[in-house]
């Protein structure tokens, strides 16, 4: 799957692929230039609808996988929530799948930094700078326990 599939207004789509991407970084141990690099190559390919939608989906599937580590490492989610008020706010939120207050934690955090030229989201900045941390000391395997259903396609028995 390339990176195509981002112009597509399919969501559950968009968000398989956005998984896909996040976990391949969590299984290399992704550094946090390696999780830059990754959604600036990510970002030129859907440019306005970055911004206004797959960059919120995007954090927010990221910070599912932070969450993870809640049942996986307790109080590794307490250290990341301290982080910052939007990292505990948004963070909360994605924990409690209370979408509407995610969107409006992370839409305060980048309202006055919305650009189209490439840039990271300062959202995405700090949930990937935790992802780096979280994904060099933690197996991916240690996570997907942990997530939640709907990130994996029903088993078909025929």
């Amino acid at each position: 799957m390339d990176h195509q599939v981002l112009k597509t207004d399919d969501y559950e789509l968009v968000q398989n692929y956005l998984v896909n991407q996040i976990t391949a970084q969590m299984h290399a141990g992704a550094n946090r230039q390696s999780w830059i690099r990754m959604v600036k190559e990510l970002r030129p390919i859907d440019r306005e609808q970055w911004a206004r939608q797959t960059g919120f989906l995007f954090d927010y599937t990221l910070g599912r996988f932070l969450c993870a580590i809640q049942e996986t490492v307790p109080e590794t989610l307490s250290f990341i929530q301290a982080g910052s008020e939007f990292l505990g706010d948004f963070l909360h939120a994605v924990a409690t799948q209370n979408y509407a207050t995610a969107e409006g934690v992370w839409n305060t955090k980048n309202a006055a930094q919305i650009s189209y030229d490439g840039s990271l989201l300062p959202s995405t900045s700090e949930l990937t700078e935790q992802a780096s941390t979280v994904s060099e000391i933690l197996s991916v395997q240690q996570l997907l326990p942990h997530l939640p259903p709907e990130f994996f396609p029903p088993n078909f028995v025929s």
